[in-house]
């Protein structure tokens, strides 16, 4: 995280309850082949690295 705060859960469907907030400054490992979603808490950037081929589904 490169500034504000992401919220990221672990599952196929969107569930708040699940939410754990990674600050300015922390990082996530999300093996492949994992259902995740996230959330952004006010205006984050945020820096992504992968190994490819990868797809990501943006979802409002």
């Amino acid at each position: 995280m490169i500034s504000g705060t992401l919220l990221v859960g672990l599952g196929k469907k969107f569930d708040a309850s699940k939410l754990t907030a990674l600050p300015e400054g922390s990082f996530a490992a999300i093996p492949a082949n994992v259902a995740h979603f996230a959330s952004a808490k006010g205006e984050t950037v945020l820096e992504i690295h992968g190994v490819g081929p990868e797809s990501m589904t943006m979802l409002k």
